[in-house]
């Protein structure tokens, strides 16, 4: 059998990549992705559920973003720039 995951989150925004998404071992989940404009955006679930808002991180940013956490408990974000 499957897991009950809860209810959906609508974090409002649009993406024109597929987001990227990463948990660390307290529960907090980091998002990133892409707006149409090829800028970067990263957001964070806590533990209870809330989410804690949009960031713009600027940039110009090629394809689909990646997010990691490391040990440390820091989100890693990374990107393609237009030149490769």
């Amino acid at each position: 059998g499957g897991q009950t995951t809860g209810d959906w989150l609508a974090l409002c925004g649009v993406f024109y990549s597929d987001p990227a998404v990463a948990a660390d071992a307290t529960g907090q989940v980091y998002i990133a992705g892409r707006d149409l404009w090829n800028a970067l955006w990263v957001g964070r679930v806590n533990p209870t559920g809330q989410f804690l808002g949009w960031t713009y991180a600027g940039g110009l940013v090629r394809g689909q973003p990646s997010v990691a956490v490391g040990g440390d408990g820091i989100a890693y974000v990374a990107t393609r720039d237009p030149w490769g």
